[in-house]
């Protein structure tokens, strides 16, 4: 009796395991407009640890990744967002149709929008200082960056980016930035002059990235190859040995 039980609750225990990480995805999934495209490192979304390719993002999702950790996450009518090490996100809200907004609390991001002649696609960021966002016609992409409490920095790495929330832009029509050209924004929203960058410039968790991981992986898995045919030679030669040995006592 007492073993069929134990049996019973371990049957039960197994089922949990393995089917409610997999009813929690699919739970995320009926409610989301993001998914992510590629998970390096430790990361975290929401209530969901382990998160992987794959997974769906809902809206009012935390998003973090930790000092080893990369994450891309894939929107609506090509926008989609790259969170980078020693950073956190917050889903801000998605309409589904090509216009989303996030806001940055710490660390650093890449944000991206497919051109397509589509003009109400834009992805904004919000951050302590400003609003940044991407819009218009064409292709654009930034990276935006909280390097202290008090100042924004903004690269513009493609197309052209605009900021909303200046002490300059009295009309709030927002300022634009164009390819190439950065500026940092301070705790009063004053924007510096905007200024050529080069990588040297960019926020120093871009370069804390694993990209190479997987070199060091391809040489200790080739060590270990390596290190396998060494140990069968031996081992082969070894019985050949014994082998011939065997022979000459048998003459």
């Amino acid at each position: 009796m007492h073993t069929r039980r134990n049996f019973l609750i371990l049957a039960l225990v197994l089922l949990a395991i393995l089917f409610v990480p997999a009813a929690m995805r699919a739970f995320a999934a009926a409610d989301a407009s993001a998914s992510l495209t590629s998970v390096q490192g430790e990361v975290r979304v929401g209530d969901l640890t382990g998160a992987r390719a794959g997974d769906s993002v809902t809206i009012g999702s935390a998003i973090r990744t930790l000092e080893n950790g990369t994450l891309s996450l894939a929107l609506a009518n090509g926008l989609s967002l790259t969170l980078y090490p020693n950073s956190s996100a917050y889903y801000r809200s998605d309409d589904g149709d090509g216009r989303a907004s996030f806001s940055l609390a710490h660390g650093a991001l890449a944000m991206r929008r497919e051109g397509g002649g589509i003009e109400k696609n834009r992805l904004s960021i919000v951050t302590p200082q400003l609003v940044v966002f991407l819009r218009g016609t064409t292709s654009s992409a930034a990276i935006v960056s909280l390097h202290d409490e008090t100042h924004t920095d903004l690269f513009v790495t493609k197309g052209s980016a605009s900021l909303r929330g200046l002490q300059s832009d009295e009309n709030a029509n927002g300022v634009s930035l164009y390819a190439g050209m950065m500026t940092t924004i301070d705790e009063e929203a004053s924007a510096s002059e905007p200024r050529e960058f080069s990588e040297r410039d960019l926020p120093r968790v871009l370069s804390a990235q694993p990209q190479s991981s997987p070199r060091f992986a391809y040489i200790w898995m080739g060590g270990l190859g390596l290190l396998a045919v060494i140990l069968g030679f031996l081992f082969a030669r070894r019985r050949r040995l014994r082998s011939g040995l065997g022979n000459n006592q048998l003459l």
